[in-house]
């Protein structure tokens, strides 16, 4: 059965926090509201992928919990995108990925800054890197 993105951030979290977790904490660790962290619990539930676990001093307390299926579904998608990214990297030198990383840590940054980062040393790094490729016999 398909899970979205959307879902597999939400048991991401779950697996990584390695405890049950309240909607609204979950809401908060992905930067979205509490509804539609409420709706994506609802539809994993109904795909057996997480399940609600009551607080034993206060059985109105709910938090959630990803079952082994869930856990499992997200090692296999995370598996099967490793082995998708190594084949598609295969051959490209480990320079190149660094500084491709670089970049694309650079645009996360500014968008979360909303365009107040650090700005514009990207382009003069992007430029060096050019002329090392090409020092180096490389285009």
């Amino acid at each position: 059965m398909p899970v979205d993105r959307a879902g597999l951030a939400l048991l991401r979290v779950l697996v990584e926090e390695g405890r049950p977790l309240r909607i609204g904490r979950i809401a908060e660790r992905l930067g979205v509201r509490t509804p539609h962290v409420t709706r994506q619990v609802r539809e994993l539930e109904r795909q057996g992928l997480v399940e609600r676990v009551s607080e034993p001093r206060d059985r109105r307390v709910q938090r959630i919990t990803p079952t082994p299926l869930g856990a499992d579904t997200l090692t296999r998608v995370d598996r099967a995108f490793q082995a998708s990214l190594s084949e598609s990297l295969d051959g490209v030198a480990a320079h190149r990925i660094d500084a491709a990383v670089e970049v694309l840590r650079r645009i996360s940054s500014h968008r979360r800054t909303g365009g107040t980062g650090s700005g514009g040393g990207a382009g003069r790094d992007a430029g060096s890197d050019a002329g090392d490729d090409a020092a180096e016999g490389g285009p």
